[in-house]
């Protein structure tokens, strides 16, 4: 109760709690936008990354396989 009649009584104090609140809670939504966006593009990254592991191997694999068909043209 004297809590709430202090904050009554200085209106200054509301208006500058009130402020900062606002303050903070748009720094909150900035920051979760900025987290959703980071996390949007790690997973998009991860994916690129998954991507281009796959064609390395498939490159790899291609590759194997051209080198086991000229040991066998060399045998025959």
């Amino acid at each position: 109760m004297i809590h709430t009649q202090q904050r009554d009584a200085n209106p200054l104090f509301n208006d500058q709690q009130r402020g900062q609140v606002e303050r903070l809670r748009a720094e909150l939504v900035q920051t979760l936008d900025q987290n959703s966006y980071l996390r949007n593009n790690n997973r998009d990254m991860q994916n690129s990354i998954a991507n281009l592991r796959q064609k390395i191997k498939d490159l790899n694999d291609a590759g194997r396989l051209i080198n086991i068909t000229k040991i066998y043209l060399i045998i025959i």
